[in-house]
């Protein structure tokens, strides 16, 4: 972590590489990079993200099936969203 600037703000959608391996026959970079992709702007990915296969989940009385299709949403945490209800 030496050269990684820890006091930096992430922004979201961004992923932080640490320890970039050089290409061959160059000297190893020390730090990190940022890799950023654009989000998508306008009516056109608001209808694309409205209108999905799974459509919307009402998270009152989604199963844990439902729940563990939305993402960052795994088994465990569809379970315990369950189990807090």
């Amino acid at each position: 972590v030496l050269g990684l600037n820890m006091a930096r703000r992430v922004a979201d959608g961004e992923q932080i590489v640490v320890g970039i391996g050089a290409p061959p026959g160059q000297p190893a970079e020390m730090g990190s990079s940022v890799v950023s992709e654009p989000e998508p702007r306008g009516s056109a990915a608001t209808a694309e993200n409205s209108s999905g296969a799974t459509g919307l989940i009402d998270l009152n009385a989604a199963t844990v099936e439902q729940l563990d299709t939305l993402p960052g949403i795994g088994p465990v945490t569809a379970a315990a969203i369950i189990a807090w209800r």
